[in-house]
């Protein structure tokens, strides 16, 4: 079993060119079977690749003592196995909070900061993870039940930028027989176990359930239909970037592209290069869904000249006789509006093109839903009159979550490095001249939700 993991391993590195010779890599090592399997193969290929590795290891402040127990454990074993450590520390939960997203990713979003921070101080270019085929499974059935387009259902890449994962095509069961082999010591994280995030649920209850009624090897199933995707999309895309640099103009603010040559395209590709014209206006795509790409399709293909639509992040697409623009949505271009929130209904903004969605929902249910940017909960015995969505006033007030104190909306703005040009078209859930919720960015601490609240206002965004 040994020799079948290290020559598994070896074959996805010789593959997809994982490490050359003289990488310097940043191992991210948790302390769990993965990451410490990850960490004894690498030590067992350092020479023969001619690697430099060091450990780090993220202290994410959600288990207290046993958080604590876990760095020790890593530092403990880095050092025995002549590895440099570095650990960083951040209440992960208070971050979550302050951003209004998930645990999950506000734990990504600070692992990958400090490995890159790791990388920088010791001149390093790769980034080691212990992703294995059963969390591409589990990345797999995420996205398709969230709803995600080719590129989220080919799950965990092999590599990804500077992020390489030597492990992607080996099974949980085969890491773990390979540390029990091996004698390799782990800690378990009780998280894992706890069916209070989505994916925990997918690989303690849905993955299970598939085997048991529908496909036994549905890791293995999977895995090779993510492969079919992604060779199929790798080609798409490809297509896609030539048709762009043959039909479109990129200046510093500003995409244009032939309106004529884009409409006669398939929508595969029609789809593909407005999403490239988005990523090189704005830098990513992250804020851009498939409603927002097939409306723009529409515009493009039945539009009068002069039609505009409001993209997420304070863009625009502008129609014209031959060609279709991307730019940023300026200040004066959002005429001021003011819409009464109905509970529950949805409300529909025409100035931004987008809705408001208002539920009364229980604590259960505050529980059970996603945290995202566009969503927002409140503590619903805390509102007692009458609330509204709206872009901007003078005199606005803001007391953001985290904070005891009031400020002004501009400050926050200032404060959280909003550009002037998108303030305007950032929505607004308020009473009177009190902000509630900047979308996207953070609710009120004063309305927040608490151990005494009883009913929640959830708030939803599109």
């Amino acid at each position: 079993m040994e020799l079948v993991m290290m020559e598994k391993v070896k074959q996805t590195i010789y593959r997809y060119g994982l490490i050359q010779p003289g990488d310097r890599i940043v191992a991210g090592v948790s302390g769990g079977p993965d990451s410490m399997c990850l960490l004894h193969i690498l030590k067992r290929l350092q020479d023969e690749y001619d690697i430099f590795i060091v450990v780090a290891h993220v202290d994410h402040g959600l288990r207290g003592r046993q958080s604590k127990e876990d760095a020790q454990f890593v530092e403990y074993h880095a050092s025995r196995m002549g590895f440099d450590f570095y650990l960083h520390e951040q209440k992960v939960d208070l971050l979550a909070k302050e951003r209004g997203i998930s645990l999950e990713l506000a734990g990504r979003h600070v692992r990958y900061a400090f490995f890159n921070d790791v990388l920088k101080k010791i001149g390093g270019n790769k980034v080691a993870t212990a992703h294995n085929k059963n969390d591409n499974c589990e990345t797999m059935l995420f996205n398709f039940i969230r709803g995600a387009g080719a590129d989220g259902l080919t799950g965990i890449k092999p590599i990804s930028n500077n992020v390489i994962r030597p492990l992607i095509e080996v099974s949980r069961d085969e890491i773990e027989v390979y540390c029990h082999s091996n004698n390799i010591p782990y800690r378990i994280d009780s998280t894992n176990e706890m069916q209070i995030y989505t994916r925990n649920k997918i690989r303690l209850e849905l993955i299970p359930y598939i085997q048991k009624n529908f496909n036994p090897a549905i890791v293995d199933t999977l895995y090779k239909t993510r492969n079919i995707i992604d060779r199929d999309n790798r080609y798409l895309n490809m297509k896609a970037e030539e048709i762009f640099k043959g039909i479109s103009r990129v200046t510093e603010d500003r995409v244009v592209v032939d309106r004529q040559a884009i409409n006669k395209l398939h929508p595969a590709l029609f789809s593909r290069v407005l999403r490239l014209a988005v990523k090189r206006l704005k830098g990513d795509t992250k804020s851009l869904e498939y409603q927002h790409a097939q409306k723009m399709m529409d515009f493009s293909l039945n539009a009068d000249v002069g039609a505009r639509y409001i993209l997420p992040g304070g863009y625009r697409f502008r129609v014209c006789y031959n060609e279709i623009i991307l730019e940023p949505n300026k200040l004066s271009d959002v005429p001021s509006f003011c819409y009464k929130i109905a509970i529950p209904g949805y409300i529909y903004i025409k100035e931004l093109n987008s809705t408001l969605y208002a539920q009364i929902i229980s604590k259960e249910q505050y529980s059970n839903l996603p945290k995202t940017p566009n969503t927002a909960f409140l503590d619903g015995g805390s509102i007692t009159s009458e609330i509204m969505v709206r872009n901007r006033r003078p005199g606005d007030l803001f007391t953001p979550l985290g904070m005891k104190g009031t400020k002004k909306l501009k400050d926050f703005f200032i404060d959280t490095k909003i550009p002037k040009e998108q303030r305007d078209t950032l929505p607004l859930v308020t009473i009177d001249n009190t902000v509630l919720w900047v979308i996207g960015y953070r609710i009120s601490e004063k309305h927040k939700v608490t151990g005494q609240t009883k009913e929640v206002l959830y708030l939803k965004y599109q």
